[in-house]
């Protein structure tokens, strides 16, 4: 009996201690949590609603650039299936245009092509919307027949997505932009011209910029205008160089120099209508083979250091600056062509020989390439900085040379006494029609009337 009942008390007394330290224990807890979260409070990070917009914006950007890319490789698919090219690699953005799409691909034989999409911008006047339409751009684009303009392969444009497909021989050692930078085409755009490139020599730069005007005034005289001139549509196979992307202008897309094109048009509004745009964009090619960068601005041409090269510095004055003892940007590729930079430069004699005529458009390609030339020009107009015009003054009233100006009447004088009264007007005279009329309505009767027949014909005829 007491070993029964000390272990029932030592089981109480245990039971017990337990239920103090579970209250302990709780009690401890609360107090550390109430205090941890009085003293965090301040220190939680706040909700910012404007990061939450930009994780959206994108968010939606990456969507749709996904939703895209999926779209592209689709229609590179069904074209591929209807011509004899397998699909190699799927290349990520390689050029500067975020809406262009490049893929490697090989034909029957096993030859490396480039096979780039791009979309028609929406706002473009060129109408190529139709199978006629389209085929006479194709046309266009395959009677190129000059030896420093970079020739198609295929090409073909898909009228239900706005896409125009085209094939070119793959280049491995790239564009003239892959060269400077010294990098490799198939690289990602921003990785590759992160770094400094490094310029060219004197004589390497003036043999390509020979031949790049000799491509410039070929195109121009055939009816191209609006060229895309840069470095990254220049391609150099066995030293020279090749012009491409011809068909920026029929899609309507903008510039890669348009930048430089602006700044000129502000800052020499009267010399706009006579200026070759296309030179500009040569000019700033010229300055990135001088200086291994990117041009972005006129200032970098016109500083451009007299002892680095004075023959590019004359050059550079020659294209970009204005005055009277320079021609500025008024001087066209012919006069270049002259000028003792180029006309010394003397080509290999498979090219020195080889001199083709411009094509004569007419008909439904002259009137395609007229469209392309209007598109340009209204783009150039909307780039244009709009002049403030000064408000009208308002005219005087003309006055005749025989007759004086009416002056206005003096005010009446007034007297001490305040000014008469008015004088009181005679009672208005009874108008002599009126009583004529009333006494004809008073001594109206039926009498009078004379009686009329009139013939009923309303009733239907059976």
């Amino acid at each position: 009996m007491l070993i029964n009942g000390s272990e029932s008390i030592l089981s109480n007394i245990t039971l017990l201690s337990l239920l103090v330290f579970v209250l302990v224990f709780g009690v401890l807890l609360l107090a550390s949590c109430t205090s941890c979260f009085n003293s965090n409070d301040d220190h939680l990070p706040a909700f910012d609603v404007t990061d939450n917009l930009q994780r959206d914006i994108v968010y939606q950007r990456q969507s749709r650039a996904i939703n895209e890319r999926n779209e592209i490789v689709m229609e590179a698919q069904c074209f591929l299936r209807s011509r004899p090219y397998v699909l190699n690699k799927n290349l990520l953005r390689i050029g500067s245009r975020e809406n262009k799409y490049y893929f490697r691909i090989k034909n029957s034989r096993g030859k490396s092509l480039m096979m780039a999409l791009a979309k028609q911008d929406p706002g473009s006047i060129v109408d190529i919307s139709s199978q006629k339409h389209k085929q006479v751009m194709v046309d266009i684009l395959y009677a190129l027949d000059h030896p420093f303009v970079f020739p198609l392969v295929d090409a073909d444009y898909n009228i239900d997505n706005s896409t125009f497909i085209t094939v070119r021989n793959f280049i491995k050692t790239g564009s003239l932009k892959d060269n400077i930078y010294r990098t490799k085409p198939e690289i990602h755009h921003d990785a590759k011209y992160s770094k400094m490139g490094r310029p060219f020599s004197q004589r390497k730069i003036f043999l390509y910029g020979r031949q790049i005007l000799e491509a410039m005034n070929y195109l121009i005289q055939s009816g191209y205008h609006g060229l895309d001139i840069q470095c990254s549509n220049i391609y150099v196979v066995d030293g020279i160089c090749m012009i491409s992307d011809i068909e920026n202008s029929f899609l309507g897309l903008p510039r890669f120099h348009d930048r430089i094109i602006k700044q000129f048009c502000k800052k020499n509004p009267k010399n706009i209508k006579r200026t070759d745009f296309n030179i500009l964009c040569f000019g700033a090619v010229i300055y990135e083979l001088a200086t291994g960068e990117q041009m972005n601005n006129i200032s970098q041409a016109t500083t451009f250091p007299l002892e680095a090269s004075p023959p590019i510095k004359e050059l550079l004055d020659l294209i970009f600056l204005t005055g009277e003892e320079t021609k500025g940007p008024v001087i066209t590729i012919e006069e270049l062509l002259e000028d003792s930079i180029f006309s010394t430069v003397s080509l290999s004699k498979k090219y020195r020989d080889y001199s083709p005529e411009p094509i004569t458009f007419e008909g439904k390609e002259l009137a395609l390439l007229n469209s392309v030339r209007n598109n340009i020009r209204q783009n150039i107009i909307k780039s244009l900085p709009r002049r403030k015009r000064k408000k009208k003054e308002p005219e005087e009233p003309l006055v005749e040379l025989d007759e004086e100006p009416t002056k206005a009447p003096p005010p009446p004088a007034q007297n001490a006494t305040g000014p008469p009264p008015p004088p009181n007007r005679p009672p208005p005279a009874a108008s002599t029609g009126r009583g004529n009329l009333l006494s004809s309505i008073s001594g109206f009767s039926k009498g009078g009337l004379n009686s009329v027949e009139t013939n009923d014909r309303s009733a239907p005829k059976l």
